[in-house]
């Protein structure tokens, strides 16, 4: 797997999650899923923001400069972006700590419609212009120390773990 591979397969699982946890909300499941609530608020809040969107920050974004003016332009939308995404989350843990479940749903579907509209901008817009853009030995370097790094800084297996809850989520909504 590549950086750029990991990044579409990290955008499938917050997709997954994301269309999960909109669909609960939307069906005014959040009571029969107040089990896992905090395992949501969990997953967005390090999966999203500290594995995710620090990777991207860290690791993928210094790479743009590799990168056409109209797609080093989008750099400060897509930071903006991940601190409207974190804000989100935050509020999400808010509303459970608070007991809201109906907030909590209403700032799920707000992270869904953001999230959606941020990933699809990315996979459209960034990630085919930095593939073609950037030495393939950069970009291997990128993803060995994003690797490295976040293998020391969460272990070894977060990711799986992540996905884990992903599927079990998953599976769980659709009455499995």
């Amino acid at each position: 797997m590549g950086l750029f591979t990991q990044i579409a397969h990290d955008h499938t699982v917050l997709r997954t999650v994301l269309g999960a946890v909109k669909a609960i909300a939307e069906k005014e499941r959040q009571e029969e899923f107040k089990d896992q609530l905090p395992r949501i608020v969990d997953f967005f809040q390090m999966f999203m923001d500290e594995y995710h969107h620090h990777k991207e920050e860290r690791f993928v974004f210094p790479l743009i400069e590799h990168a056409s003016q109209e797609v080093r332009d989008l750099l400060p939308d897509l930071l903006g972006d991940h601190r409207r995404a974190k804000d989100l989350a935050d509020s999400l843990a808010s509303a459970l700590q608070a007991g809201d479940l109906r907030r909590f749903g209403q700032v799920s579907v707000q992270l869904y419609d953001h999230m959606d509209e941020h990933i699809s901008e990315e996979d459209q817009d960034v990630w085919p212009a930095l593939k073609v853009s950037v030495p393939p030995k950069l970009a291997e370097a990128a993803f060995i120390d994003a690797n490295n790094f976040f293998d020391r800084q969460l272990g070894t297996d977060f990711t799986a773990r992540m996905e884990l809850f992903e599927m079990y989520l998953k599976t769980r909504l659709e009455g499995g």
